[in-house]
């Protein structure tokens, strides 16, 4: 499947409706970015040594680890998608919100502290 950045983006903020209320309503300072591939840091920060085995990332700082005392400003989290490969294994159009929803949930789950571990059950 392939479908321009900006028609991507548009299946990105239909995934965002399909997620639990309840992760929406937390997410707070972060942004949600597309890239066409993941960078070689990208790669060595998660341990992946293939480009098109990575369907997203979460850069930042997890959620639960900002102290509630620190009152000063903090950059935002971002978690990036990587168009490329999303697409890669969406065969239809519906596949393809599906994956971009599982993916960003995946990544929401980094973003709320948990790990791989705990993110195996979490579609």
């Amino acid at each position: 499947m392939n479908t321009s950045t900006r028609i991507f983006e548009d299946y990105v903020k239909q995934a965002l409706t399909l997620l639990p209320d309840e992760f929406r309503e937390r997410m707070d300072n972060i942004v949600i970015s597309v890239e066409p591939y993941p960078t070689r840091e990208d790669l060595r920060s998660v341990g992946v040594s293939n480009k098109r085995h990575l369907l997203g990332i979460f850069r930042g700082i997890p959620f639960n680890t900002v102290s509630p005392f620190y009152s000063g400003p903090v950059m935002p989290s971002e978690i990036v998608l990587f168009q490329k490969n999303i697409e890669a294994v969406a065969e239809t159009r519906e596949d393809l919100i599906d994956q971009i929803r599982i993916t960003l949930l995946h990544e929401i789950g980094h973003y709320f502290g948990m790990s791989e571990e705990d993110l195996k059950h979490f579609h």
